[in-house]
């Protein structure tokens, strides 16, 4: 099998994990209900793949990719998941013909990394399935065996293990479900096997599903999931670690060439990035409020309405995961609980209509609104909706402008800030970014204005400014 095939099969699992996240949102119970492992690995695949150039051969396509993933791997199962594409990478990019055996080697070398990572490697994850596949086709002749016959094999045994998970953990038996983080393993495995057989189907986003499964907020020990990418960190490894370890649980830790990747569960993530900000260079970090994530899920669900597709990631990302399109609102509301749903109205349509019913809703009609009221972050793609939403009252809420290029950015912010136009210009020239690739800076304008703008390896990371007003 050639590498261009294999290539062509991961862009078609890419785009399946996609289509697949809202079900694995769903069913995430461990180790935190917090309903975003379909998010988290589908935006470490699509990371992976779409911030690699299309126009490297095939071989240095999959180099790129297997470190691009660290970098845009996501969340506890997103981090793990990281692992698996990049040995599958890095042992087939310099093939000149794939085979079974490269490929069980992968999947070997996965499994020894995932458990290496894992402070506490728990079993009925990801891991056990990776590991009971591996034990079953390492019986058959791998020779005797073409890619497609193996991938084939390797699918049906990872179907199995995963049926097995909830005989490891408790909380998965409790809620009927599978591990979401194993369940997505097997999403990719399988969607690899159909496009290498040429049975790809059409993908469309899951149906909403309306029941869900979760822990209440207060289970609760660590409050944030936290992460970070550092570039040349100069701290020992195992006194990271250790500190680490006193900071949280749920801990992965990655080191590749010049980086390290972590993720930890911890109430403290300011602490942990200056501590490593003492010995290395930061060029990611996230924080997320577990806590408010499993009490909104446990309390309502919240429905959007009438909001297009283009946006979903990004409201996914601010913890919105259910969504009705205007022409399906009225099948999906006979369905509903009344008293333990909202809706958000996106548009000035999906707004009329939603006042004809007798239902909870509120009075948002456009997608700054809502993510304005929910105090989250807005991927604006104009000033007029910046300025709309903030002539219509919303304060104390934070913004966030993206854009794929510099100047685009710079047009945005420009026209936000445009009373300090000179100085901005000044500061953020695209001759002193390309002097300091590696550029993370805050600044307070006039008092009014706090923002931080991260820029990093320019093909890898969009631009973006995140503002406090």
């Amino acid at each position: 099998m050639r590498l261009e095939d294999f290539k062509a099969a991961f862009e078609y699992a890419k785009d399946r994990m996609n289509s697949k996240r809202k079900e694995l949102n769903r069913i995430n119970v461990y180790p935190v209900a917090d309903g975003d492992t379909g998010t988290n690995m589908s935006y470490t695949i699509s990371y992976a793949i779409d911030s690699t150039s299309s126009f490297l051969d095939y071989g240095d396509f999959f180099k790129q990719v297997a470190r691009n993933v660290l970098i845009g791997a996501r969340g506890n199962s997103g981090s793990l998941f990281s692992q698996v594409i990049k040995e599958l990478c890095l042992h087939v990019w310099d093939k000149a013909e794939l085979s079974a055996e490269s490929l069980f080697n992968a999947f070997e070398s996965a499994n020894i990394k995932m458990r290496k990572i894992l402070q506490d490697p728990q079993e009925g994850t990801i891991i056990t399935v990776v590991k009971m596949a591996n034990e079953a086709v390492s019986k058959m002749r791998l020779k005797d065996l073409s890619v497609n016959e193996f991938l084939e094999c390797y699918t049906k045994e990872a179907k199995k293990a995963l049926l097995r998970t909830p005989e490891f953990l408790s909380v998965l038996k409790s809620n009927g479900v599978v591990d979401s983080g194993a369940q997505g393993f097997v999403y990719f495995i399988e969607s690899l096997t159909m496009a290498l057989r040429g049975e790809r189907e059409s993908l469309v986003d899951e149906e909403d599903v309306l029941e869900s499964h979760h822990h209440g907020a207060e289970d609760l020990v660590f409050r944030y999931c936290t992460e970070f990418v550092a570039k040349n960190v100069s701290l020992d490894s195992s006194l990271l670690k250790t500190y680490l370890y006193s900071k949280g649980d749920s801990i992965i830790f990655i080191e590749d060439e010049d980086l390290t990747k972590v993720h930890i569960h911890t109430n403290f993530p300011e602490e942990v990035f200056r501590y490593v900000s003492n010995g290395g260079d930061l060029i990611f970090t996230k924080k997320q409020d577990m806590q408010k994530q499993v009490a909104l899920n446990q309390k309502v669900q919240i429905y959007v309405v009438g909001l297009s597709r283009m946006y979903y990631a990004t409201f996914e990302k601010a913890g919105f995961f259910n969504f009705i399109e205007e022409g399906e609102l009225q099948k999906k509301v006979e369905v509903m609980d009344e008293k333990n749903s909202l809706l958000l109205p996106a548009s000035e349509s999906a707004l009329r209509k939603i006042r004809k019913m007798i239902f909870p809703y509120l009075e948002t009609s456009s997608r700054s609104e809502i993510l304005f009221a929910n105090n989250g972050r807005l991927a604006v793609d104009s000033v007029e909706e910046l300025r709309n939403a903030m002539n219509n009252g919303f304060k104390n809420a934070s913004f966030e402008i993206q854009a794929s290029t510099f100047s685009d950015f710079l047009v945005i912010l420009e026209r936000v800030l445009k009373e300090d136009e000179a100085s901005f210009m000044s500061l953020y020239s695209s001759r002193f970014l390309e002097e300091n690739e590696n550029l993370q800076i805050e600044n307070l304008i006039n008092g009014r204005i706090e923002f931080s703008v991260s820029f990093v390896e320019e093909q890898i990371v969009p631009y973006y400014a995140v503002i406090e007003l």
